[in-house]
C-alpha cells in the first residue's frame, strides 16, 4: 500500500486489518508518522488511542481548507476557478421637497441584491481552524454548518458588488420599496455595467428607457395625499409630471439615475451574505497554500514509498464540493464531516 492510498484511506475512514498492521508497523519505526498529512494523522491517532493531542488536531484543521468554487479539478490543476457570492443591502436615497411654506425630506427606502462572480481572485479562502471552533461545535457536523460558519467568517458589513465586467462581473439588482415609509412596487432593474434590465417598471407612467427612473411616478394618488404632494383639483400643466402633483412643489432630485443607485447601494447596510458552492479540502501538506500556483506539488502518488516524509507543499488529495441545503454525493463525505466534528470538539474542549 503506497502513501497516497494510506493517507486517503485515513481521512475517509477506510482502515481494515491489513491497514492497521502497516500503520503499526509504520508508527513503531517513525512515531511521528511524518509519512501522513496532518489530518491522516490526526485520524489515526483518534482510531488507535482514541484521543489525539491538541497540537495534531490543531495541525489538521489548520491544514483543511475551504475555498468558493465548485470546480475541485481546476482548482488542483492550478487553474482560475469560478466562484461567486451574494448580498443583499438596504439603501436609502434622500430627496429635499420645498413648497412655498416649507422645506422637508422624503425618504426613498431600497431593498437591493448584489451578485458578484469571479474567474481567479474572488471569496477569500479560509482553514477550518480559522472558522472558530464555536462556530462548529454542534451535535452533529454537516454541510450546511460548515458554510454557515464561513458565511459568518467572512461577512461584510458594506457592500461590495457593484456594475463590473472587468475583474469580475457584478450585478446589483435596486429595488424601490417604499417612499416616505408608503408601500411602493418597484421599480426594480438591474445593472450589468453596459446594460440596464428592468425587471419590474413600477407605476411609470411611460416606458422606462435609459438609466433612470422618476420615482414621483411610482406614487398613487392616495399615497400623494398622505404626504401632502397632491393638488386639490385639476390636473397638472406639465404632461410628464403625475397628473395628481401639485403646482408648488420643487423636488431637489425627481429622476433617480444608477449612478445615485450605486452610490446609495455602497452606503447601506448589508443584511444577509451567502456564497455559492464551497470546496472542502483535505489532505494538504501543512505549508500548502489555495491558489499560490508556484507552491503546487503534488508528490503523493502510486510510486512514493509509504515511509517517506509527506511534501510540506503537498496539494489536497480529497476534496468535496458542498452546496447549501443539499448533501455531498460522495460516498467519503460523512466520514470525513465526521473526523472534523471530533478534531473541532477536541480542540473546543481544550480551549475551555
Amino acid at each position: 500500500m503506497n502513501c497516497r492510498q494510506i493517507n486517503h484511506n485515513l481521512i475517509l475512514g477506510n482502515i481494515d486489518s491489513e491497514m492497521k498492521s502497516l500503520l503499526e508497523l509504520l508508527e513503531l519505526a517513525d512515531p511521528g508518522l511524518r509519512c501522513l498529512s496532518p489530518l491522516a494523522r490526526a485520524s489515526w491517532r483518534l482510531h488507535s488511542k482514541g484521543s489525539v493531542s491538541r497540537e495534531e488536531a490543531e495541525a489538521a484543521l489548520a491544514a483543511t481548507f475551504l475555498i468558493p468554487g465548485d470546480d475541485a479539478e481546476a482548482m488542483l490543476a492550478g487553474e482560475h476557478i469560478l466562484s461567486s457570492e451574494f448580498e443583499r443591502v438596504e439603501h436609502i436615497i434622500v430627496v429635499e421637497v420645498k413648497t412655498q411654506s416649507s422645506l422637508r425630506t422624503i425618504t426613498l427606502s431600497f431593498a437591493s441584491e448584489g451578485t458578484s462572480q469571479y474567474n481567479g481572485d474572488g471569496p477569500e479562502w479560509i482553514t477550518v481552524r480559522g472558522l472558530g471552533y464555536d462556530q462548529l461545535c454542534v451535535p452533529v457536523l454537516t454541510e450546511d454548518d460548515i458554510i454557515n460558519a464561513y458565511e459568518t467568517k467572512t461577512f461584510k458589513n458594506s457592500p461590495t458588488c457593484y456594475p463590473c465586467d472587468t475583474d469580475f462581473i457584478g450585478m446589483p439588482t435596486y429595488t424601490l420599496v417604499s417612499i416616505a415609509d408608503q408601500p411602493v412596487s418597484g421599480p426594480s432593474l438591474t445593472d450589468y455595467y453596459h446594460l440596464v434590465e428592468w425587471i419590474d417598471q413600477g407605476f411609470q407612467k411611460e416606458p422606462l428607457e435609459g438609466r433612470e427612473f422618476s420615482w414621483l411616478h411610482q406614487l398613487t394618488r392616495e399615497q400623494a395625499e398622505t404626504l401632502g404632494l397632491a393638488r386639490s383639483n385639476g390636473i397638472h400643466p406639465d404632461p410628464t409630471m403625475p397628473h395628481w402633483l401639485a403646482d408648488d412643489v420643487d423636488f431637489s432630485k425627481i429622476w433617480i439615475s444608477t449612478e445615485s443607485l450605486q452610490n446609495s447601494y455602497s452606503q447601506g447596510t448589508v443584511t444577509s451574505y451567502a456564497i455559492g458552492d464551497l470546496l472542502l479540502c483535505l489532505g494538504a501538506g501543512p505549508e500548502w497554500r489555495p491558489l499560490d500556483m508556484d507552491e503546487q506539488v503534488d508528490e503523493v502518488d502510486e510510486e512514493r514509498d509509504a515511509l517517506d516524509p509527506y511534501p510540506e507543499t503537498q496539494l489536497p488529495i480529497k476534496v468535496f464540493s458542498l452546496a447549501k441545503g443539499s448533501l455531498c454525493q460522495d460516498p467519503g463525505a460523512t466520514a470525513a464531516l465526521q473526523l472534523l466534528d471530533r478534531l473541532v470538539k477536541t480542540c473546543r474542549e481544550w480551549k475551555m
